[in-house]
């Protein structure tokens, strides 16, 4: 296949273009493993501004709501009440059951993320939840990404060395993990001149 791939399609026949273990006959049909395995690895590791999503969060009376199904990390949560908007102090949820063992109501200070839950004390209505999101998963209804057709080689070599992992292929492993490294660097390296950028031309509001 000629040119970075763009699509999912495109990417799975990359793979099977590198013929990256040619002697394992199930290659192909773990094509889609080997791209959920880089996906995890991207969720696991990468936070660059391209993930950043807001939410709008309506406390309950237990001052609980879910998170964003595809939340990975808090950036930052506010307290909305009325026009006033109150940065809120992350904490563990041990420490949150300690300092705030009864829920009342009022402006909230405090915030954790107890499994699946965020809780806020005081309980307060609306939280702005602003956090990384998981990377869009690809698939044959998803063909694309910001990830892929911001960094295809990223996800090519996440890919195969994720398969050289899984046919257990040293000599593989330490190829594609000198290619991801030098990848995964491009990304970080890219995505921390963003922020830079952003700053020096002084845009409005927070900056990640």
């Amino acid at each position: 296949m000629a040119g970075a791939p763009t699509t999912y399609a495109e990417l799975k026949t990359a793979l099977l273009d590198a013929d990256a273990i040619p002697s394992a006959s199930d290659y192909a049909d773990n094509a889609d493993l080997f791209i959920d395995l880089a996906e995890a690895r991207f969720n696991s590791t990468l936070r660059t501004r391209d993930q950043l999503a807001t939410s709008t969060l309506s406390m309950d009376d237990d001052g609980e709501a879910s998170l964003p199904s595809d939340y990975l990390a808090l950036q930052r949560a506010t307290a909305i009440e009325g026009t006033r908007r109150v940065p809120l102090i992350e904490v563990s949820p041990e420490w949150m059951d300690d300092q705030h063992p009864v829920a009342y109501g009022g402006i909230g200070q405090h915030v954790t993320v107890d499994g699946p839950t965020v809780r806020v004390r005081p309980i307060t209505g609306t939280v702005e939840w602003r956090y990384y999101a998981a990377i869009p998963a690809l698939s044959a209804n998803n063909v694309s990404n910001w990830l892929l057709s911001a960094h295809p080689g990223l996800y090519l070599a996440a890919a195969l060395y994720e398969s050289a992992i899984w046919y257990d292929d040293e000599t593989a492993q330490q190829r594609y993990a000198a290619k991801l490294a030098d990848q995964m660097a491009q990304v970080t390296e890219r995505d921390k001149s963003s922020r830079i950028a952003r700053r020096r031309l002084g845009v409005k509001g927070p900056t990640p």
